[in-house]
């Protein structure tokens, strides 16, 4: 039973990663255009809520600026408490 939860976590955190370089890669590639920054937030979303530190730091660069989502400084400092809280836990 302890292998299994072993094997989901880690296949969690594999795919949070990959959705996070998803996302960092769409982000980078243009943030003007208003599609990529849509989709690469999504990424960052889903990455994020599987518990993906840097793809939490990201996204609250998103809501900082209002790439991609509706501008939320309250949000996006609450993602940076989160990703630092994670980081200190790690």
């Amino acid at each position: 039973m302890e292998n299994e939860a072993y094997v989901q976590t880690e296949s969690i955190q594999k795919e949070a990663q990959r959705l996070y370089e998803s996302g960092r890669k769409l982000y980078y590639h243009d943030m003007d255009h208003e599609r990529i920054d849509y989709a690469a937030t999504s990424f960052l979303r889903k990455a994020a809520i599987l518990g993906h530190p840097e793809a939490m730091l990201l996204l609250s660069e998103c809501y900082k600026y209002g790439c991609g989502l509706i501008k939320d400084t309250q949000k996006a400092d609450a993602l940076v408490k989160k990703a630092e809280n994670i980081k200190s836990d790690n």
